[in-house]
């Protein structure tokens, strides 16, 4: 009875938070029915969830041959957060996770504007906004990424700080710190952000200033002390920004001797490859689309995304410069509040209407276009839920799936990419060509073979077939299987 009362009174929001759910299920969940989640990034992380829920310290053996621990790479607690999951929903458990993240994220994006500007009446489409960003889907068109449902958070710490709900809103910002040690960056940049934004109240700003320095710290501490004790190495080698120089300070340095080539870095191709051309520019374009002009009208939106644009633009690889996969989530929630921060301040009641509704529909054309044409490279079948071709693979998928239900739980498996995450729930699965002490191969021939090439595969299932050490039981124009004698 109280839900029904809640869905009369409340139908709107509960109409757009299941228009969102259908939408973005039916791109994640279909893609991962459909094989088009792969060994990275879903596979890893999904058997570093799966060994954490058993209390075994993950490692990189899916997709690398020399062993070293996950927390070498990224220092990712969220894994271990959600690692119980995995006895329930196996293999989707993070596209689970991700997937409510984001519908609560807009709910969040709601709230907040509910709360901060109860008369201008512009959360719904705050939340539609937040839903139909780019880097929404983006980010659901490939694999799980903890920085999504850290990026699903932010709202929510915006919510209880206006709320004066401190405990909570110092909860959800080490919650957010926890998702990985470049979000830890993010946050100092948030809550300095905040500080500016609440400077009149000071017990608030005195808050978010201390949670300033704590963000610091724990940035700090995780570089130069955690994940240089677990990378082999003894050093945090996932510093890859070299045009501005080797390490953090080398990169300060050069901003400040440099500030106009720092600068006009953040627009040009910086790599020798003439295919990375227009990269930067598309990013740009989608930004502004999407309304990001606005944030002009108060800069301290910009500000809090300062890191985001620096390693998402800065970045030896060009891939990360696009608008494709899970390198502009971060932009959806300071883009919806920041946006609709300065919508709400329209005095008249239909420009604000009218500009609330604009926003949101550019943020839709933003994504449109994304599933339309990019520059990048980039599989729109993962994307484009309108088409036919998003339901269909290149191999038969039920006949896939009794491969991967025929194998005992507890044997080792080598697969390409798109299997990977399938096996992913068992003490040891590699990408091929990783094989190790593998029981079993699973081979798609007409699938990706990435991170070969087709020669190198020709070569390497011609030599599987022929060893001494390795029984064919299936072999079709779709599959491969081999068993260790």
């Amino acid at each position: 009875m109280l839900a029904l009362n809640w869905l009369k009174t409340n139908w709107k929001i509960a109409t757009i938070i299941t228009v969102a759910g259908v939408i973005f299920g039916l791109i994640t969940f279909v893609n991962h029915v459909h094989f088009r989640t792969y060994a990275l990034d879903l596979g890893a992380y999904t058997n570093a969830a799966y060994k954490y829920a058993h209390f075994v310290l993950a490692d990189n053996d899916v997709f690398m041959a020399e062993h070293s621990p996950m927390l070498s790479g990224h220092f990712d607690l969220y894994l271990v957060l959600f690692s119980p999951l995995t006895y329930l929903f196996g293999s989707y458990t993070l596209l689970i996770v991700q997937w409510a993240a984001l519908l609560i994220g807009g709910i969040g994006v709601y709230r907040l504007f509910q709360q901060w500007y109860p008369n201008a009446k512009i959360s719904l489409t705050a939340q539609i906004y937040f839903y139909s960003f780019y880097g929404v889907f983006s980010a659901l068109s490939f694999d799980y990424h903890s920085v999504v449902v850290a990026s699903s958070l932010v709202p929510w710490f915006f919510l209880y700080l206006v709320k004066d709900k401190f405990r909570t809103a110092i909860f959800v910002f080490v919650l957010c710190l926890f998702a990985q040690e470049n979000v830890a960056l993010w946050m100092i940049f948030i809550a300095s952000g905040l500080a500016f934004i609440h400077r009149k109240d000071r017990k608030k700003a005195q808050i978010l200033l201390l949670l300033t320095l704590v963000a610091i710290a724990y940035f700090l501490l995780v570089m130069k002390v955690i994940i240089p004790f677990f990378n082999p190495t003894g050093a945090y080698t996932g510093f890859h920004f070299s045009v501005l120089g080797d390490s953090i300070s080398s990169f300060i340095v050069h901003f400040v001797e440099h500030p106009l080539r720092s600068i006009k870095l953040l627009f040009v191709n910086h790599t020798l490859d003439p295919a990375n051309d227009g990269l930067k520019k598309e990013t740009w374009m989608l930004l502004l689309i999407s309304g990001g002009w606005l944030l002009l009208r108060k800069p301290i939106y910009i500000w809090m995304l300062i890191p985001i644009f620096f390693q998402k633009l800065y970045h030896d690889s060009a891939i990360m410069w696009s608008v494709n996969y899970q390198y502009s989530i971060e932009f959806a929630p300071i883009f919806a509040i920041g946006i609709f921060d300065v919508i709400a301040t329209i005095k008249h009641d239909k420009w604000r209407k009218t500009a609330s509704i604009l926003a949101a529909l550019f943020a839709l054309t933003g994504a449109i276009r994304l599933m339309d044409r990019t520059i990048i490279m980039y599989d729109k079948t993962q994307l484009r839920i309108y088409k036919e071709a998003h339901y269909n693979r290149e191999f038969p998928v039920d006949e896939a799936h009794n491969i991967v239900n025929s194998l005992p739980n507890d044997a080792a498996v080598s697969a390409q990419s798109s299997f990977v995450p399938h096996f992913s729930c068992r003490e040891k699965i590699y990408q091929f060509p990783i094989i190790k002490d593998a029981d079993y191969i699973v081979l798609a021939p007409r699938d990706s073979y990435y991170p070969i090439d087709s020669a190198q595969f020709a070569t390497l299932t011609d030599s599987l077939a022929h060893s001494p050490l390795w029984k064919t039981i299936k072999k079709n124009e779709h599959f491969i299987l081999f068993k260790r004698k």
